[in-house]
């Protein structure tokens, strides 16, 4: 009997990846390699209709010119903000999915941050809470109240480094030498 000949296929370039995905902001392209065959998955993001200072807040977070956990998740949560008020979203779905899916894209510039993270997982559940409870009418509305939500966020933040710097202050004596290390604003602050 004949054996029928396989064709060999091409493996990705992983290097030829890599630097692709280094400089798309597009989408995110993930992919999963097995000995049969090759399974690309596309995960769009509205990257292409982001705007130009959140694609450059995205880019400073990625290449750590923001750096600490606080100013991390100052700066996504003012740039959700930002996609927000310029969204031409038509409907409160679609509004809803530009929340996510900008909060994705910068919960993936530096993945290890975790206040960032539950600051984006605050304003996305607060957007989806409102649009589902039909407290706002129509994306005027959703607009208007998710802006609002972003600044108490930003003023609880500043809030609670206050609550944390008096607090501190009492627990170190007069004269005390203090070491730190990485970008503590909450320690300096102390």
């Amino acid at each position: 009997p004949r054996r029928r000949r396989r064709k060999k296929r091409k493996r990705p370039n992983l290097k030829q990846l890599k630097d692709w995905l280094t400089y798309s902001d597009s989408f995110l392209f993930l992919f999963f390699y097995n000995r049969q065959s090759v399974i690309y998955i596309f995960l769009f993001f509205v990257s292409f209709n982001m705007q130009p200072s959140v694609k450059k807040t995205i880019s400073d977070i990625k290449a750590l010119r923001i750096q600490g956990a606080r100013n991390v998740a100052r700066s996504a949560l003012k740039a959700i903000a930002t996609e927000v008020k310029a969204s031409k979203a038509k409907s409160l779905d679609a509004l809803y999915r530009e929340i996510v899916e900008t909060g994705e894209a910068l919960a993936l510039s530096r993945p290890t941050e975790p206040m960032m993270r539950n600051a984006i997982n605050d304003i996305s559940r607060f957007a989806l809470a409102q649009i589902k409870s039909k407290k706002v009418k129509n994306v005027i509305d959703a607009k208007r109240v998710v802006v609002a939500k972003e600044e108490e966020l930003l003023k609880r933040f500043e809030d609670d480094i206050k609550k944390l710097a008096e607090y501190g202050a009492r627990l170190i004596p007069d004269g005390a030498t203090v070491m730190t290390h990485c970008h503590s604003s909450t320690t300096t602050s102390i």
